[in-house]
């Protein structure tokens, strides 16, 4: 039999005690002093959450929100924020909404959508038209000019009846008849009588004296007669003259309009050169509608006898509808708003309606009292808030749900006492633009899941290949 094969035993090299003993060298090359370092900038430790959360805030379809699951204090709001000030943040595409008035429906005020900056500029324009119309149309009518136009049409009116009611009254005089004015109560009425001896006399006087034998039944019999048609001719010259009066009143607003109608024309077609969105020349069309169908309103702002200004109060009501409510003004916005919501009210989130008592007592809203919430200040950017925050307002939830699924802004009066407030109204919805990202514990996120349909559609994941779908969702959460 062979002899067996000896193993050649391997030989160990023997270490040294300097080379067990593990030193760190904490004196770093060319650094001195601790402005020689640069800091940490990145988030230690969650590389995959990190590209996980960068990844869904690059998406820009709808329904792509972001959940950040993880227990509290692993830094989910501090990722969250330093993550986004990280985007490219450059010329941000931002929006200015305003409301004005539903000139053709009051209750439901319109909203006006700008690109950054010009609804500032479109709410300064319109104050200014209003206010320089408003200077000049009272001038315009204490002019010479119009003084003097509106003085032949009252004249050239004023004779046309008085040729009418003069016929007429040629009439009565050939008739041995008279108008009179009798008091009745708190009002004065027509009357025609005959004349009696120079003395105009009742019918009913007359029927009495006929009775006791002073005056004669045929001469009272022929009198009611003429009675008769002449009441029936000066009911007929009472209606003539109404229509005169009618038609003056129609010539004297066609000379208003003729002369200021062109003037306010001019003002607004600037506003609607400088700001051609069919929205806004419409919005611009019925103002112009209704300062020209309306120019009483500038007389009862001029100055009473003894003023030498109208008072603040009256100056300000006739024309209150063309002011504009800028809700959402991103004039001096530089960057993408991030805006961190810690107390998810349905006020703070989604704006309110202010109501106030007017001077007759009632409570009252309109457009002018729209507000905007924090979700809309995130309009074009992120909206943060803690899911466990915000499941513990009551409705809020939903409210958040319908605005994203819906992608607008409904803003209504959130009130429990709305039955004692008066009637409200119902403003137009806000197209919403805005990324949610919520933050919250791994139990709620398993819970919507599962629970919520709505919230598979607003909050998607972004594979459906159910691998890499766990993979992703156990990335987004921070341990």
């Amino acid at each position: 039999m062979p002899s067996p094969v000896k193993a050649n035993p391997k030989k160990h090299k023997e270490l040294t005690v300097k080379e067990l003993d593990y030193q760190v060298n904490f004196a770093l090359p060319k650094v001195k002093t601790s402005t020689d370092l640069s800091p940490c900038s990145g988030i230690i430790g969650q590389d995959s959450a990190i590209n996980a959360i960068k990844l869904g805030l690059s998406v820009k379809s709808p329904g792509y929100n972001i959940f950040v699951t993880g227990h509290a204090g692993t830094g989910r709001t501090t990722t969250i924020k330093h993550l986004l000030k990280q985007l490219d943040h450059h010329h941000p595409k931002l929006k200015d909404i305003c409301y004005v008035n539903n000139f053709k429906n009051a209750d439901s005020p319109c909203v006006l959508i700008f690109e950054a900056g010009d609804g500032s500029r479109f709410k300064k324009d319109m104050s200014y038209l209003i206010d320089s119309i408003r200077k000049a149309v009272p001038k315009i009518f204490l002019s010479e000019d119009y003084k003097d136009r509106h003085s032949r049409v009252v004249r050239e009116f004023e004779n046309r009846q008085k040729k009418l009611i003069g016929e007429f009254e040629d009439k009565l005089s050939e008739a041995g008849f008279v108008m009179v004015q009798l008091q009745l109560g708190m009002g004065i009425r027509n009357e025609i009588q005959p004349l009696i001896d120079e003395e105009p006399t009742s019918l009913e006087k007359l029927e009495k004296l006929a009775k006791e034998g002073k005056f004669s039944p045929s001469r009272l019999e022929e009198l009611g007669r003429l009675w008769d048609s002449l009441r029936r001719e000066f009911d007929s010259v009472t209606i003539e003259s109404k229509k005169l009066a009618d038609k003056l009143e129609d010539a004297l607003n066609k000379l208003d309009y003729s002369i200021v109608a062109p003037f306010i024309t001019d003002k607004i077609k600037v506003l609607k050169k400088r700001f051609p969105d069919n929205k806004i020349v419409g919005y611009l069309s019925d103002v112009e509608q209704s300062l020209t169908s309306d120019l009483d309103r500038f007389k009862e702002a001029q100055p009473r006898r003894g003023e030498d200004e109208p008072p603040p109060f009256r100056k300000r009501e006739p024309f209150e509808e063309f002011s504009v409510n800028l809700i959402l003004d991103n004039s001096d916005t530089e960057e993408i708003p991030i805006i961190i919501e810690k107390s998810p009210s349905y006020k703070n989130i989604f704006g309110s309606l202010e109501r106030v008592v007017d001077r007759f007592g009632y409570w009252r809203t309109d457009f002018s009292r729209i507000f905007s919430g924090s979700l809309l200040k995130a309009s074009g950017g992120f909206f943060i808030i803690n899911a466990t925050d915000l499941l513990s307002e009551p409705g809020m939830w939903v409210q958040l749900k319908r605005a994203l699924r819906n992608r607008e802004i409904q803003i209504a009066g959130y009130d429990p006492f709305y039955m004692m407030a008066g009637a409200g109204i119902k403003p137009e919805p806000i197209p919403l633009d805005v990324k949610v990202v919520l933050i919250g514990e791994p139990e709620i996120y398993n819970l919507l899941w599962k629970l919520d349909e709505d919230f598979k559609k607003i909050f998607k994941p972004l594979f459906e290949n159910k691998k890499i779908k766990k993979i992703c969702q156990d990335s987004i959460e921070l341990a």
